[in-house]
């Protein structure tokens, strides 16, 4: 009896797996123009996708709203979703186990870096990390591609680490941006990093505009990092000096993110708290720092703060000159900037990340349905969590020591098909 009970559950997840967890990603965006893109030389995709336009599910926008991202972008990327599909390790379906594993799980790659600190106009300054193997690998113009991570993170962060590699593999330099006192780097100033700011990342990007003009640039953001980076697209709008900009695991709208990490006693306990404790911790390291420049605020209870908002009530606000967390998320929140960009964006989401409320991401789709949103594709898998998409390859050895990221391809082979297809100077786009 116990052998047929295992032998019917056994069969029942299997079945569960492959109808319900294996899945596609779905690319939301305008429809295509209705003139076909020329195809840039040396670009190894064919056109591998339907002319019709926008994703599956999705509704079609305002007729008369057409998509700006090239058509051999779109139709490569639809040609490469239905080639990959996400296969999620097994069991590690769903998206609590996708977000812890990628903290814990995951094996931790080695990255040697070239640092690179650069002043900035405050009298700040900023650790940019470049990937000293790809540097020394691609020589001439291949691209750069400039990496944005998540609270309380660095260039060490293993997600950084594997994907750093994988751009090294597919022939770009990755550099990753440090924000203000993360990652080793110096607290010079009153100023800290904020949720969305992108102040730091838009001097980062023109100093390495200015000493490789010839490159192509391209960004890339995880989780409040991808908030930054799409504040900077949206705010620079068609004078953007990337070529194409990848946002993983956005928070969009960060009031109801915090309302989110607080709805239930296993996300305060796992991942507010975990957040809480990098705040508390940047605190402790640059705490002669804060004390000297806001005297006002009071030291002592931020770093004991056991909420993320207990920390941005008492410090965060009075960095910035907030009244109050509310008023501090929502002045930094990509979501109300989002129909300014005019480059290629790309919004990568899981709809069981658990740290991101569905709300946020429906509240996108309805922009893109309205037509608001004509340089955007908007990609959004079934399952793999908060920045994860750890993916079964299919060998026995990754069931055990689960390594992969599917997402980390994905993300490759979006900004090697807008810099194939975009040959012409950087600069204003029209």
């Amino acid at each position: 009896m116990i052998g047929a009970a295992l032998a019917v559950l056994v069969c029942a997840y299997v079945a569960y797996y492959f109808l319900f967890a294996v899945s596609r990603v779905q690319l939301h965006h305008s429809p295509r123009p209705s003139f076909p893109a020329s195809r840039a030389l040396g670009s190894p995709c064919g056109t591998g996708g339907s002319s019709s336009g926008t994703g599956e599910g999705e509704e079609a926008p305002p007729r008369g709203v057409t998509c700006t991202v090239p058509r051999m972008v779109l139709d490569c990327m639809h040609h490469w979703a239905r080639a990959h599909a996400f296969w999620p390790v097994p069991w590690l379906v769903s998206g609590h186990a996708q977000s812890i594993a990628l903290a814990v799980m995951r094996p931790r790659p080695f990255v040697e870096y070239r640092r690179e600190v650069i002043p900035l106009s405050d009298g700040g300054e900023l650790a940019l990390d470049w990937d000293k193997a790809a540097e020394d690998q691609q020589k001439g113009d291949k691209p750069i591609v400039m990496i944005l991570h998540g609270m309380n993170g660095g260039s060490r962060e293993n997600y950084i680490m594997h994907f750093v590699i994988a751009l090294r593999n597919s022939g770009m330099i990755g550099v990753v941006t440090n924000y203000r006192g993360a990652a080793g780097s110096k607290l010079l100033t009153g100023k800290t990093y904020s949720a969305g700011g992108p102040w730091d990342f838009r001097e980062a990007v023109k100093h390495v505009h200015e000493n490789y003009p010839n490159r192509k640039l391209a960004g890339v953001g995880y989780s409040l990092g991808s908030n930054i980076l799409t504040n900077y697209v949206c705010e620079e709008g068609a004078s953007c000096v990337l070529t194409c900009a990848i946002s993983v695991s956005n928070p969009y709208d960060l009031v109801k993110g915090s309302d989110c990490l607080n709805s239930s006693p296993f996300r305060r306990k796992v991942y507010e708290a975990h957040l809480a404790r990098g705040l508390v911790k940047y605190g402790r390291r640059h705490e002669d720092a804060l004390r000297k420049f806001h005297p006002t605020i009071d030291a002592d209870a931020a770093l004991h703060a056991r909420t993320v908002l207990q920390f941005d009530a008492v410090a965060s606000c009075n960095v910035w000159g907030y009244k109050n967390p509310a008023e501090y998320y929502k002045a930094h929140s990509c979501i109300y900037k989002l129909p300014q960009a005019r480059i290629p964006l790309l919004l990568l989401s899981a709809a069981d990340d658990p740290m991101i409320p569905q709300d946020s991401l429906n509240d996108v789709l309805e922009m893109l349905n309205k037509g608001l949103l004509p340089s955007t594709i908007v990609a959004v898998t079934k399952k793999g969590g908060h920045c994860g998409w750890i993916e079964w390859n299919k060998k026995w050895d990754s069931l055990f020591k689960p390594r992969d990221s599917w997402a980390d391809g994905f993300c490759c082979e979006f900004i090697r098909q807008c810099c194939a297809s975009y040959n012409q100077p950087q600069g204003k786009r029209e």
